[in-house]
């Protein structure tokens, strides 16, 4: 059956479980399911969904009132495809469904479209359908084999980064993080580029949740994305030196957010980024940014680096004293270092033209 026969009979069933009862759905998306359609016929009915949800090309029109009762008309028809998306995004099991460029790049296509849809009171809910998005990627991206035809540019991490960003959701941040730990690893350039909104992102509203679902995910998190970030950037660091500089706000992300930690997990979770970075390179970077945040604070904010520092061997911890020592003298001969970071060449202070 040639593919756009196969295209037109997928939408009439997509069409009939969205029209009919729910016991005639149900039946339907049975018939679906059953009928495993292939990657290319799904592909295309994705593709056409999001050229609905794209925005009409401008035509110079005028603006004023009129334009304003176009544009949210125009919103309302542009989402009237999203509960055949759901249908389908539902009844494919995209587990069994190859890996391909065009497939991948459908599904990130499609939830840059979702993000850019206007937030308009009544309108349609975008954040299930973009989960769904969410999930069956995750399900492809497991699917990805050499001979998948799937390169760098099959994938985007900005529409997801984007997608989490806008919900307020919970699970679509989970969600989000897991889909982006698969990704980095895949795409190294993306993920040298996008890792400060993914750790601030995690900084900010994952870290101190204390479910197991949660530990998972900044677990995954980061023992799939930190080996291949610092992988990608030893490639340019100059030695030791210059790849603490290049991960000093990456570690700030999370020594700023441990005081919002609950504090039976902080210890687990700077261990687990150390030992993630690695010990010799990293536990003195760490402990002296968790110092250097608690400053006058309470006790026990001054004893987390200690508690840290003292987690690992005799040896590992000598060296790491001895790197805090380097420090403190760089910073005591006035000299640029990772506590005290000399100005970014060619910036041009205040008031200066």
């Amino acid at each position: 059956m040639r593919g756009e026969t196969r295209l037109e009979l997928f939408k009439r069933l997509v069409k009939l479980a969205v029209s009919s009862d729910a016991r005639v759905a149900s039946d339907v998306l049975a018939c679906i399911r059953a009928a495993k359609p292939d990657g290319e016929t799904v592909t295309m009915f994705l593709n056409e969904v999001r050229n609905t949800l794209a925005p009409p090309v401008a035509k110079g029109a005028k603006r004023g009132r009129t334009s304003v009762a176009i544009g949210a008309a125009s919103t309302a028809s542009r989402t009237e495809r999203l509960p055949e998306l759901v249908v389908v995004l539902e009844s494919v099991e995209f587990a069994t469904v190859p890996a391909s460029h065009g497939l991948l790049l459908g599904l990130f296509d499609l939830l840059a479209t979702l993000v850019e849809l206007p937030s308009t009171a009544g309108q349609t809910d975008v954040s299930y359908p973009g989960q769904l998005i969410l999930g069956a990627l995750a399900r492809v991206v497991e699917n990805v084999q050499p001979t998948s035809g799937v390169t760098g540019d099959s994938i985007r991490m900005a529409p997801v980064l984007d997608f989490m960003r806008s919900s307020i959701n919970p699970q679509t941040y989970s969600q989000s993080l897991l889909l982006l730990s698969q990704l980095g690893p895949l795409v190294p350039d993306q993920l040298v580029h996008n890792v400060m909104p993914i750790f601030t992102f995690m900084g900010a509203n994952v870290l101190q949740r204390d479910d197991a679902y949660s530990l998972r995910v900044v677990d995954q998190t980061l023992d799939n994305i930190v080996p291949a970030l610092v992988k990608a950037m030893q490639k340019t660091a100059n030695g030791r030196d210059g790849l603490l500089a290049e991960l000093r706000e990456l570690l700030r992300a999370f020594t700023d957010a441990a005081a919002h930690v609950p504090r039976h997990r902080r210890i687990n979770l700077f261990t687990r980024l150390v030992e993630t970075l690695g010990a010799k390179q990293f536990l003195s970077a760490v402990a002296m940014l968790l110092v250097e945040k608690a400053g006058n604070k309470s006790s026990e904010a001054a004893a987390l680096p200690l508690a840290l520092v003292e987690h690992f061997d005799v040896a590992t911890q000598l060296s790491a004293y001895q790197q805090v020592v380097d420090e403190l003298q760089h910073v005591v001969a006035l000299e640029p270092s990772f506590l005290e970071p000399a100005p970014a060449a060619g910036v041009v202070g205040e008031g200066q033209a």
